[in-house]
């Protein structure tokens, strides 16, 4: 089963669509639509056909970080389409208390969204939220970093070089 997260601001335009924490190329049908002319409510009635054509299948994880009339918006449309799906919502950066933005991160981030065991990582490593706890970061971040989600292999990285939560190891800062 597809792990698609979908980060929209409204205000930016421009959607970043992941799927199982892989960023998506260009000449892909999904990542066509990730370009500035394209606003998310433009093409969100095509998004079931998209995600079945591109990757012969109908089973997703669908995580969707952004405004909530965006998300009851495509909620609508996957509840209409012939998709299975686990829906997740993450309200937009800056729309809530940190520690209801930890539950919903957490959520996605039990059901194996890279993009989501960063942000936890995130919050944990800064005490957002939650308890600064470096070793919980690191779990998270090597979660998501495994992966292949390259902003979380890039913190456990520094992790490692740093000795944050984990031992000092220059070697293994550099392998991540």
């Amino acid at each position: 089963m597809k792990k698609v997260f979908i980060e929209y601001n409204s205000y930016k335009l421009k959607p970043d669509i992941t799927v199982d924490g892989k960023q998506l190329t260009q000449d892909s049908q999904l990542g066509e639509k990730t370009d500035d002319d394209y606003r998310l409510q433009d093409w969100v009635e095509e998004l079931p056909d998209i995600l079945t054509s591109e990757f012969n299948d109908t089973n997703f994880y669908i995580a969707f970080q952004g405004a909530l009339p965006d998300y009851e918006n495509l909620s609508d449309v996957v509840k209409r389409s012939e998709l299975t799906t686990n829906l997740c919502y993450i309200p937009a950066k800056g729309t809530m208390g940190e520690e209801e933005a930890v539950r919903c991160y957490r959520k996605a981030a039990e059901q194996g969204f890279a993009e989501a065991q960063n942000f936890l990582g995130d919050c944990y490593c800064y005490g957002l939220g939650v308890t600064e706890n470096a070793e919980e970061a690191v779990r998270w971040y090597r979660q998501s970093a495994e992966q292949g989600y390259a902003k979380a292999q890039d913190s456990l990285g520094d992790c490692y070089y740093l000795g944050l939560g984990v031992s000092e190891d220059k070697e293994e800062a550099v392998r991540w």
